[in-house]
C-alpha cells in the first residue's frame, strides 16, 4: 500500500525536524555526547528540481514522493576516491533519479529520468562524516517500516 505523510498509522508530518519515524531509530543509535552533535533533520527540494539538492555535499537518505505518497527512501553515502570524498546524496540522486537538464542556459535546472517523471518532491537528511554510517541503518529502518511501494522489501 502507498504510505502518504499524512495517512502513516501514528505518525503525522512525516518529514518534519519532528520526524516521528526518524526520531525512533536516533533515539536508539544517536548518541547524547562525542563528536556526532546536532541531529540532522529533513529537508524538502524547493523549488524542486532548480538548483542544488539539500544537503549535496554529504552523505544520507532521500526520499521520493508523488503527490503525498512516499514512493521510495534510498541513501547516498560518500565514496572516497584518492584523497577526495565524492558527494553521497547528490552522487546517487544524479546517477539514478536526476539529469542536468542541458538546454537550459544556466545548468541549475535538473529533469527527472523516466523511471522517476511521477516524483513531484524530494527530501533528503544529511550527516556529518562522524555520523554518516547511521545512513544505512536509518535507510533499511524506514523501508522495513513504511514499506514504500518503488524500495524492495526487505
Amino acid at each position: 500500500p502507498y504510505c502518504t505523510a499524512l495517512k502513516i498509522s501514528g505518525y503525522t508530518n512525516l518529514f518534519t525536524p519532528s520526524n516521528k519515524t526518524t526520531d525512533e531509530l536516533f533515539k536508539l543509535h544517536w548518541p547524547s555526547s562525542g563528536n556526532f552533535g546536532k541531529r540532522p533533520t529533513w529537508e524538502k527540494w524547493e523549488p524542486f528540481l532548480r538548483g542544488n539538492v539539500p544537503n549535496y555535499k554529504l552523505g544520507g537518505c532521500y526520499a521520493l514522493f508523488e503527490g503525498v505518497s512516499l514512493i521510495y527512501i534510498g541513501k547516498g553515502v560518500g565514496k572516497v576516491r584518492g584523497s577526495t570524498l565524492s558527494h553521497g546524496i547528490s552522487r546517487r540522486l544524479s546517477s539514478h533519479v536526476l539529469r542536468i537538464d542541458k538546454y537550459e542556459k544556466d545548468y541549475h535546472w535538473c529533469k527527472l529520468i523516466d523511471k522517476w517523471n511521477g516524483i513531484t518532491d524530494i527530501y533528503t537528511i544529511g550527516f556529518s562524516n562522524e555520523s554518516e554510517h547511521l545512513a544505512h541503518a536509518l535507510e533499511n529502518f524506514l523501508i522495513r517500516k513504511l514499506s514504500p511501494p518503488k524500495n524492495s522489501n526487505l
